[in-house]
């Protein structure tokens, strides 16, 4: 279910007029809850909550083995893999508070919904499907704890919801006077729209570089006329001089 919605979340920005101010958008957001869940994991360990941890987990390690060569091993592991790990294989766990697959599908689903066009809003219950069937399911096979789930659920929609209130505020003078503009994030999130104007009303699709290409047809159309012209003057004018020079 992540996977589909990460999915119907990057058919959003391919498809999207305005692709850039939503990718840039989502990104940010993004990137805070996953600050926010790093210090989380920093401040709080939880234990996994499979029925047998030893067999799913790997063991963890000692002191004297946890080098450099280690971290980065395994963070270029998790990278490659987007996050997830082989069940067939011992995973790592402890990266439970909270959860990051519930973000990203909430955050795909918040996208979704509110960057559609008006015409196409029936899709927007396609992410809706997948975090409702997709959260629980974490829930019931151990992978997450209800807390975890229902915190990352909380997080998505209150930074989502931040970020958009701030946008939709006009005026930097309105901005200024502003409850949202005391916060720290929004003073970053001012600076980032600061020459964008409110999309809210502007969702629209259009298939990419079909813009560019229309101009360079376009051009080619203007140009065609004048190539056979140039073209007639350049085969006529040799007869012309033949038929002068006697003269």
């Amino acid at each position: 279910m992540v996977t589909l919605s990460s999915a119907s979340l990057i058919l959003l920005f391919l498809l999207h007029k305005y692709r850039v101010v939503v990718i840039r958008r989502t990104l940010f957001i993004t990137a805070c809850l996953y600050t926010l869940r790093t210090v989380m994991m920093l401040v709080t360990q939880l234990p996994s909550g499979y029925t047998n941890n030893s067999a799913k987990c790997r063991p963890e390690l000692p002191l004297k083995e946890r080098t450099l060569n280690v971290y980065i091993q395994r963070t270029l592991e998790q990278t490659v893999h987007v996050g997830f790990q082989d069940n067939t294989k011992r995973m790592l766990c402890g990266d439970l508070l909270f959860s990051g697959h519930t973000l990203v599908m909430i955050v795909a689903t918040l996208t979704v919904d509110r960057y559609i066009p008006s015409a196409f809003r029936i899709l927007r219950l396609l992410p809706r499907i997948f975090a409702c069937v997709g959260v629980p399911c974490m829930v019931i096979s151990r992978t997450h704890y209800t807390c975890d789930v229902v915190i990352a659920y909380l997080s998505a929609v209150a930074i989502f919801s931040m970020y958009h209130a701030f946008c939709e505020i006009e005026s930097q003078s309105d901005r200024s006077r502003s409850i949202l503009n005391s916060l720290p994030l929004m003073r970053i999130v001012g600076w980032l729209e600061e020459n964008t104007i409110n999309f809210k009303s502007k969702n629209e699709f259009e298939f990419p570089f079909m813009d560019a290409l229309g101009r360079n047809l376009r051009i080619e159309r203007r140009t065609m006329p004048g190539e056979r012209a140039d073209k007639c003057v350049t085969s006529n004018s040799p007869s012309l001089t033949v038929a002068i020079e006697p003269v």
